[in-house]
């Protein structure tokens, strides 16, 4: 297993540029499963030793599929407690399963219980393909998306799973030339990242500057709790990737640098010259 372990990080590492990890954690389910059940209908130690050296490998794969989905679709805020109960859960199911075994061992016959308990995981991975290719499609934000919000200098110091996240979790909106974005004293809630087209930024009758794709606007607002410090008027046809208050500090909450250059930025664009400011 070891052997196998080792064998199945080096393909792990293959993982890494990967968005789409359904079908690889599917597969790591079968692995662990299915040389289990082998062993039972064919007990000699050629066969256990290949099963081993597959359970290896299918353990290091499950590892890196299954634990990056938790971080990729679980809220940063929540993984804390998501892990504990996972592993409270997986160190409880090992011990149920040392008091069970001897008892179905004794009912059943060993190779019985290998084959019954072997197929439990491939026929699990089986029934759930459909969950799968979900949770992938859920996982897969546009690479364009993870593109923008990886250069913005806010999101610099988060891990590549929360960008994901992030990119997954925002909505695109379009605004036609002389919409206006936001109204300087509105309560904000959203943040902006241009995608395409040019904005206007304003302070009463006063212009500010010219926003295009790749800036963004909004920030102020939310991790100063205040209200709007500008107008944003689109000069042509806009589009625009938005973040929901809670999304977008969450995801700040969750680097202790990142949010050290929110509240930093944003005190220095309230301090400065307005000119110097976002809204």
């Amino acid at each position: 297993m070891g052997v196998g372990g080792i064998l199945g990080g080096f393909y792990g590492v293959s993982l890494t540029g990967r968005r789409r990890l359904g079908r690889p954690f599917a597969i790591a389910l079968t692995m662990w499963g299915l040389p289990i059940a082998f062993m039972g209908l064919f007990p000699n130690i050629a066969v256990v030793l290949f099963a081993l050296l597959t359970i290896g490998v299918g353990n290091a794969l499950l590892d890196v599929s299954g634990l990056t989905l938790i971080q990729r679709l679980i809220p940063d805020r929540s993984l804390g407690r998501v892990f504990g109960v996972l592993f409270t859960v997986g160190i409880a199911m090992g011990g149920l399963g040392s008091i069970a075994a001897p008892a179905l061992v004794s009912a059943l016959g060993l190779r019985t219980v290998l084959f019954v308990v072997g197929s439990v995981l491939p026929v699990l991975a089986l029934l759930m393909l459909g969950r799968f290719r979900s949770i992938d499609q859920q996982s897969e934000p546009a690479s364009s998306l993870v593109e923008l919000f990886s250069q913005i200098p806010l999101f610099a110091p988060l891990p590549a799973t929360t960008v994901e996240k992030i990119a997954a979790s925002c909505s695109t909106v379009t605004a036609a030339a002389g919409a206006v974005i936001l109204t300087e004293g509105d309560v904000g809630a959203t943040f902006y990242a241009v995608i395409a087209g040019e904005v206007e930024v304003r302070r009463g009758t006063v212009f500010l500057r010219t926003l295009g794709p790749g800036d963004h606007f909004g920030e102020i607002a939310l991790v100063r709790d205040v209200n709007r410090t500008a107008t944003v008027v689109a000069l042509s046809d806009v589009h625009l990737a938005t973040l929901e208050s809670n999304e977008f500090l969450d995801a700040l909450a969750s680097s202790e640098a990142a949010h050290g250059i929110a509240w930093r930025t944003t005190g220095e664009q309230i301090n400065e010259h307005p000119a110097a400011a976002h809204n």
